[in-house]
């Protein structure tokens, strides 16, 4: 009889810590986000003499309204590896004094100073772009990186709230700037897929790169081929989001550009967020026109649909937009969504160059319309506020 009571007990102890533990994770998403929104802005951390000093700028960020720097580098170099994190680390430590957010950015295609396996595109060419299913790729770079920035956040006497990992691929041509259906046939993908449909080694078909979509399409497999890709990678981004978590468990896990019907970047941001603790997008539908008009009208739900757990965070693009609409854009989008993201940020301290120049007004003005826009935001969350 006792032991019945004690296995009882301990039954009833277990599923007391299993919601105790439940009820933890919940309590780590960062709250301030749900309570300010996002109010972010783009710049650069580099030793380049142009932008080494732009902390100094920082106290002005803040006492303008905004609460998030999203800083960029050269770490997906190997050879800048070091100075870079010197740099992230400076803006840590300026963020944690001036009571900022800062995400730290890195790119998803690293520069050729890392090895990995290379995307084959459905006309047979290979590109510079990685193999998105490339374990070793995800493990020695993406992993890595994100791993060293999240040990960063632990540091004291700085503040970093996570990571914002930029997808574009740069380096790629310019028509294969993108995965979609054309990518990927390389050995590995295919090899791999047709072991699940019970090819043996001896058996697997001398197919050439260019071919292999054809041959897919004429056994009906083309379909049933993308679904085992994307599988893949969403479970190697589930991975990362977990590795990172091990290290910190409030830490976000952000990525940019809008997620389009490119199956790598949805598999990746279903991979990323959790209901729990959903990916933080920094989304492009607002980026070079239309303003608040484009974001999408309850972006989380629309999202949620496709599986992607997620807070929307609208971006501007200050070459894009005049001083004297910004305001308005920016007060409206975050009406939308859980935020506002500008690129970028030197634009307004710095003199204007060929590619970074503002759209239409002075730097002061820029300013004014920012703290304004912020002050609207302040005002829209106070009423909002039980």
């Amino acid at each position: 009889m006792k032991a019945k009571y004690l296995i009882l007990f301990l039954s009833l102890l277990f599923c007391l810590i299993v919601n105790v533990r439940a009820d933890d994770s919940l309590e780590k998403f960062p709250e301030w986000i749900l309570k300010e929104k996002i109010r972010g802005g783009f710049l650069f951390a580099r030793t380049d003499a142009k932008y080494v000093n732009d902390t100094k700028y920082a106290g002005i960020i803040r006492s303008n309204g905004l609460n998030t720097v999203i800083a960029t580098g050269d770490i997906h170099v190997k050879g800048s590896f070091d100075s870079t994190l010197r740099q992230y680390r400076r803006w840590a430590q300026t963020a944690k004094k001036e009571k900022l957010h800062l995400f730290i950015s890195y790119c998803w295609q690293p520069s050729e100073s890392y090895s990995y396996r290379r995307v084959v595109y459905s006309d047979g060419t290979v590109g510079p772009a990685p193999c998105a299913r490339d374990s070793q790729y995800w493990q020695n770079y993406l992993i890595h990186l994100g791993k060293v920035i999240a040990e960063l956040s632990l540091e004291p006497n700085s503040q970093v709230d996570g990571v914002f990992l930029d997808c574009e691929l740069y380096y790629s041509e310019s028509n294969k700037r993108s995965y979609g259906r054309q990518a990927c046939f390389c050995d590995n993908c295919f090899s791999s897929f047709l072991f699940t449909k019970g090819y043996s080694g001896e058996q697997l078909p001398l197919v050439e790169y260019r071919q292999r979509e054809n041959w897919l399409k004429e056994k009906g497999l083309l379909d049933e081929y993308f679904i085992f890709l994307e599988k893949d990678v969403e479970g190697l981004a589930r991975k990362y989001e977990q590795e990172l978590h091990r290290i910190n468990p409030s830490f976000l896990i952000g990525m940019y550009p809008t997620i389009p019907s490119d199956w790598v970047l949805k598999a990746i941001a279903r991979g990323f967020g959790t209901e729990q603790f959903p990916l933080i997008h920094f989304a492009t539908d607002s980026y070079y026109k239309g303003g608040y008009t484009r974001v999408p009208d309850k972006p989380e739900e629309l999202y949620k649909k496709s599986g992607i757990n997620s807070l929307y965070i609208a971006g501007f693009t200050l070459r894009s937009y005049s001083s004297n609409k910004l305001e308005l854009n920016l007060s409206e989008a975050a009406k939308k969504c859980s935020g506002y993201w500008l690129f970028m940020m030197p634009m307004l301290w710095q003199p204007p160059s060929k590619y970074h120049k503002l759209a239409s007004g002075t730097q002061q003005e820029y300013w004014q319309a920012i703290k304004k826009a912020n002050d609207d935001i302040d005002v829209l969350i106070l009423k909002k506020s039980p």
